[in-house]
């Protein structure tokens, strides 16, 4: 079971209510236009009108649904935010939208495109954004930014609980991600290592036409039919269909096995971390494997400040939401920002099973599948 220690708001769907009465307080309205690729709302908010009001990245935020109140934060490029936590991003292009950190937003508050939606804010810094600085401020791409290739790839192989040795190895993807030059080292290290199968996250099927010549090893997996390729959500837990397509990759996988997403932190960290709680892993040599990945894309420095903040607003919340399949009916009943965890007490095996089966319907024989497939 998980021990924890959880901040609920009184009513229901509320994080908790920001003091209207206080000065300085700034309110203003924006309207829904559509949805985007992550199912979050895209609202009429651009820079101008944000620089207007006086908006800051990282501030606490008011978001008023017709009479439903819930708080967040304003983000950039989708860093910083909780898993579950509500937010305003800007993205690299200026556009905003107001989603909910790798979920559906869809699933708990509805908007019909037109909506009206109030933003009212304080000037407030959130506190997890001071604590959280290198996280909030984004990863380099630069490869000379990294103390080795392994590093810059975010490769390592997955050695924990009672996995096979030198069989399940991590990474980012060996396909382009954005202007990166990550998935040219990512190939050289599934080469150099002799991977034989690929599940690859971060790109649909039809990437096998277009293959980069610099990815030579990875695209020859391709072509070999060595490779399942799928672009999945990073909303793992609004996506039941996409969790059973990956395991069920993993029990069909031949040889030695790669896993990749864009950057081998969020989807890649997901999976990787329920394949390790099969095996029989700690949920604290999983949690710290899993940091593994910030460490390296964000320079945290282990075991500090940020790094406990990290692991709590991601992994923790991950762990324990797989306990407590309940809370994703509507993650908004919960202050993830707030929670506070006894890691020690967490039964990694149990929270993934309970998860998997009960919420799921995954099967037994399946799961003893997987446990074969990865340790035997």
């Amino acid at each position: 079971m998980v021990a924890v220690a959880i901040l609920i708001a009184a009513g229901a769907g509320v994080f908790f209510y920001m003091n209207s009465g206080s000065d300085g307080k700034d309110s203003f309205e924006v309207t829904t236009t559509g949805l985007n690729h992550f199912n979050n709302y895209i609202i009429d908010l651009d820079d101008k009108t944000a620089a207007e009001h006086g908006l800051k990245i990282g501030e606490e935020i008011e978001l008023d649904f017709g009479g439903k109140k819930y708080t967040g934060i304003y983000t950039s490029n989708y860093n910083g935010a909780p898993l579950f936590g509500l937010f305003v991003n800007r993205d690299s292009n200026g556009t905003h939208s107001i989603g909910m950190f790798n979920y559906d937003m869809t699933r708990v508050i509805k908007c019909e495109t037109g909506s009206k939606i109030t933003i009212s804010h304080e000037g407030v810094i959130s506190e997890l954004i001071k604590k959280t600085p290198k996280y909030s401020a984004g990863y380099s791409n630069d490869p000379k930014d990294y103390s080795s290739a392994a590093e810059y790839a975010n490769f390592r192989e997955v050695n924990i609980g009672n996995i096979k040795d030198d069989y399940i190895y991590r990474s980012a993807s060996p396909y382009p991600y954005y202007i990166s030059e990550r998935y040219g080292y990512v190939d050289s290290l599934l080469e150099e290592h002799g991977i034989e199968y690929l599940i690859l996250m971060n790109i649909n099927d039809d990437a096998a036409d277009d293959w980069p010549k610099d990815s030579d090893y990875s695209g020859s997996l391709v072509q070999q039919g060595k490779a399942v390729m799928k672009n999945l959500s990073p909303a793992v837990f609004a996506h039941e269909d996409e969790i059973l397509y990956v395991m069920q990759s993993v029990i069909d996988s031949e040889g030695k096995l790669g896993i990749s997403c864009s950057l081998g932190k969020d989807r890649t960290g997901f999976y990787i971390a329920v394949l390790e709680a099969l095996a029989g892993a700690s949920y604290v040599d999983i949690r710290e494997d899993y940091m593994v990945s910030f460490c390296n894309l964000y320079k945290i420095e282990p075991h500090s400040e940020e790094y406990e903040t990290i692991a709590n607003i991601l992994i923790d919340a991950m762990f324990y939401a797989m306990g407590h399949t309940g809370v994703l009916d509507d993650p908004t009943s919960v202050d993830w920002i707030h929670m506070e965890y006894d890691i020690d007490s967490i039964d990694a095996y149990s929270c993934v099973h309970g998860y998997l089966v009960n919420k799921l319907g995954f099967s037994e024989e399946m799961l003893q599948s997987i446990i074969e497939r990865i340790t035997t």
